[in-house]
């Protein structure tokens, strides 16, 4: 299986996987790993010795394992607002800003 975050992905492998044991897992589910790196074939490899769904006592922050640009929306906006108003041809700073702002809440 493949573990990420929004630092990257690990390649892991649990060992005598038993259901009922460690559960059902599916695939983009959070999850609560334990286990120890080691080098495979030039690779890292987590060796999972527990693995458990995450729960709401958790407290887990999405936005620690989904991939983000680093920015917040509103910094984005208006980096693409400077650019769009820094177009010299004003035909196409108007389709383009008119398109943009009809369309602000999908960015």
């Amino acid at each position: 299986m493949i573990l990420s975050d929004n630092d990257g992905e690990i390649s892991a492998k649990l060992w005598d996987y038993n259901e009922n044991t460690h559960g059902k897992f599916e695939t983009d589910m959070f999850v609560k790993v334990r286990g120890t790196i080691s080098q495979y074939n030039g690779a890292d490899q987590l060796r999972v010795e527990k693995m458990r769904k995450v729960t709401p006592e958790d407290n887990v922050d999405i936005t620690d394992y989904v991939r983000h640009a680093g920015y917040t929306g509103e910094y984005m906006y208006n980096k693409i607002t400077e650019t769009i108003n820094a177009f010299s041809d004003e035909d196409l700073k108007k389709l383009v800003g008119t398109i943009f702002t009809e369309n602000k809440e999908s960015f």
